[in-house]
């Protein structure tokens, strides 16, 4: 009797340029066969990929770019669309079909369909079926194909999310952001392993009895998660930091928290309005481990370096990918990613955090607009801003508002003084919404608000600068905690102990020019994470010593402005020295 694990089949994912044949056509195409005498470890599956080449006419569209990761030049290597099915015929025909051996007509060939997997092949089938009918019109499709979406929704119904990445994490495979189709195939290897296993407890062990089991109809159940909910009921109820983990010890998530355990169940109690990417991790998370802290600050501060260390992926804010660290000019126009005598404001979050600022103050000084100075001076991307004349009139009417000297000092005082209602973290690096209809009005909020964010950003890379190297005392009222006291060298918390009173670090006489060279991503995220904390406990009603580089300050009730007077200084106007050469 051949069995579903005694048989060989051919695993296949396809990439395409479009949802259907008639809107894409296959970009890659990726097989590998897997027989049960073949290795166990999926690194060791011989997985072959080809890209394949586009009609004539046909651009590589920007969004399957951005998906996949291929580029216009990888296409000089792909091979013709009837290769690329010819390879797959080929490899399809060193398979066992898994029907009953009854041979074609055809003396000597045996053209019965052999057994292949693919993961929601309502996909993928259409654009293998097109590309069949194209070269071999006078030849049945050669694949009988099994779709482990089909059979996982049989299975397991309960699971909130049955697409490949949540599969294949629910088995313990990880699987990348990028789609190739190489990893889709190991992925998917993967899942019908799993899935094969678990048919056999259920009584399906051939595929006659896997073909009965999809034509029954697909049954309804609540959903449920794979973690068991002794592991998360078991959790204390005491701040600390917790990483969601799939089958096999992989971390999915990185999460601080006040209580663990509330945080950590609050992830699983909800029925409805969770994203998709947050249902997809649920789908894979089986175990959950943790590290207590002492207070809900220290758990933030933890979490930001253990998502550094870890990469989660599912951790979007404060994995690094194309994030970075800039310093700009004295004149604010611009920058470099390392500091020097030349590049010495910052650290800032993107390159043009503070160039509002300069693009204002060239403006002023008579300079001619132009589309690069008005979308410097509105933050947004040149494509969004709005016609030159429009934002001449309305920078014309902001002028006479707000500015009626040139001075980068007057400049710096107004977009100190503007205040917003958003959010500061909304904000941090954000090119203000969409495209619109601009008008005078537009131009002045805007004005407004890319002013206030610039100067924001000013501040707090000298604050952050300071707190590098500090002691903190802090009662954190969420999570009532004794006073806490943390000593920060570097940019590292070297100490966190229970006490009242403040210490002098190691480094408090250091100049900023030189803790400036110590700082990297990690250290930006850890201060600003610090920044963030020590303002909500100073909302809340928490209190909060800062030195001894960072002027003393008490904070109490919220609603007030953070460390408003003895932080006045870094408000003050930087050397401003006008761009060399032609501004475009």
């Amino acid at each position: 009797m051949v069995t579903l694990a005694s048989s060989s089949i051919l695993v296949i994912d396809c990439q395409t340029t479009g949802a259907t044949p008639d809107e894409g056509s296959i970009v890659e195409l990726g097989f590998a066969v897997v027989r049960p005498d073949g290795p166990t470890e999926i690194e060791s599956t011989e997985i072959e990929s080809h890209l394949v080449a586009l009609p004539e006419g046909q651009s590589l569209p920007a969004i399957t770019q951005r998906l996949t990761g291929i580029r216009p030049t990888d296409m000089a290597r792909a091979i013709a669309p009837e290769a690329a099915l010819r390879r797959l015929l080929e490899v399809s025909r060193t398979l066992e079909p898994p029907g009953p051996a009854v041979r074609a007509a055809l003396p000597g060939e045996d053209r019965r369909p052999r057994p292949a997997v693919i993961h929601f092949a309502r996909f993928e089938l259409p654009f293998l079926n097109e590309l069949n009918f194209r070269f071999r019109s006078d030849e049945s499709f050669f694949l009988e194909v099994t779709c482990t979406h089909e059979v996982a929704q049989r299975l397991h119904p309960e699971l909130p999310r049955r697409g490949l990445r949540a599969l294949a994490g629910f088995y313990g495979h990880p699987l990348g952001l990028s789609r190739r189709s190489a990893e889709h195939v190991s992925a998917t290897i993967s899942v019908w392993r799993g899935l094969i296993k678990e048919l056999s407890v259920v009584g399906v062990e051939t595929w006659a009895d896997l073909k009965a089991m999809l034509r029954e109809p697909r049954g309804k159940t609540r959903r449920a998660y794979p973690m068991p909910k002794s592991i998360r009921l078991d959790l204390p109820d005491r701040p600390g930091v917790y990483r969601l983990a799939r089958l096999g010890g992989s971390v999915l998530y990185v999460g601080k928290a006040t209580s663990l355990r509330a945080r950590v169940n609050a992830h699983f109690r909800r029925q409805s309005g969770q994203s998709e990417r947050t249902l997809e991790m649920l789908s894979q998370a089986r175990n959950v481990d943790f590290v207590e802290t002492e207070s809900a600050l220290e758990a933030a501060l933890l979490e930001s370096d253990e998502i550094k260390r870890l990469l989660p992926p599912y951790n979007v804010a404060l994995v690094e990918r194309d994030r970075g660290i800039w310093y700009s000019s004295a004149d604010l126009w611009s920058w470099s990613r390392d500091p020097s005598s030349e590049f010495r404001v910052g650290p800032l979050p993107a390159p043009t955090s503070v160039r509002a600022i300069a693009a204002v103050r060239i403006l002023l000084t008579g300079h001619e607009v132009s589309v690069t100075l008005a979308a410097a001076a509105l933050g947004v991307r040149q494509a969004m801003g709005p016609s030159v004349d429009v934002f001449s009139r309305g920078f014309e009417a902001f002028r006479r508002r707000s500015l009626p000297t040139r001075n980068l000092s007057s400049i710096l005082r107004l977009a100190a003084s503007i205040e917003l209602e958003e959010a500061e973290a909304a904000t941090e690096e954000s090119e203000q919404g969409s495209p619109f209809d601009w008008t005078e009005d537009k131009v002045e909020a805007a004005l407004d608000r890319s002013l206030s964010q610039a100067a924001r950003m000013l501040r707090r890379s000298r604050l952050l600068l300071r707190l590098a190297e500090s002691t903190v005392v802090f009662t954190d009222v969420r999570s009532r905690s004794a006073p806490r006291m943390l000593c920060v060298e570097g940019g590292r918390v070297t100490q966190a102990v229970p006490r009242s009173e403040l210490v002098r670090p190691p480094g408090a006489e250091r100049p900023l020019r030189e803790r400036r060279v110590l700082f990297d991503l990690a250290t930006y995220d850890r201060m600003r994470v610090l920044l963030t904390e020590l303002r909500s406990i100073a909302a809340l009603g928490g209190e909060v010593l800062l030195g001894p580089t960072v002027p003393q300050a008490v904070l109490s009730h919220g609603g007030e402005r953070f460390l408003p007077k003895p932080l006045s200084q870094i408000r003050a106007p930087i050397a401003y020295h006008a761009p060399g050469g032609r501004v475009p």
